[in-house]
Formats: structure tokens, C-alpha cells, sequence
């Protein structure tokens, strides 16, 4: 469930419809760029943009070398 005129608006130019909710001004033009058909395709690009990449704990970099000593 959600506002389908926000949605709208979100969709067709996000620095309007996000221009009111605080934010930052660099972050704001990343979003203006994003061209998305849905909104969760609006949401997998603003993700790529902001978490590119989780970083990886310690034990996922020992998972290789343990399993070559084995």
C-alpha cells in the first residue's frame, strides 16, 4: 500500500517529490538521474547508488582459504 500520486511524481521527477524531505543536496541529484518504470525498480537503483557494495565481514574472507586446507 502506498500513495499512488507520490509514486507518480516519485517516478516521473524524484527531486520534486523529494525536495521537501530533508535530503542533502548531493544525494538529492543522484536521485533526480534515476530513470525508473516501478517503484522498486526506482528503489534497486537508488540502492546500487548509495550501498553499492555491503563489505564483506572478516570470516566471509577466510571462507576460501579454510576450504582449500581442507
Amino acid at each position: 500500500m502506498f500513495d499512488q500520486d507520490y509514486a507518480q511524481r516519485l517516478l516521473s521527477d524524484p527531486t520534486i517529490a523529494l525536495d521537501e524531505s530533508g535530503c542533502p543536496l548531493p544525494q538529492l541529484k543522484s536521485l533526480g538521474n534515476i530513470h525508473a518504470i516501478d517503484l522498486v525498480d526506482f528503489a534497486r537503483q537508488a540502492h546500487a547508488l548509495f550501498w553499492r557494495r555491503e563489505p564483506k565481514s572478516y570470516l566471509e574472507d577466510q571462507l576460501p582459504m579454510a576450504a582449500a586446507a581442507r
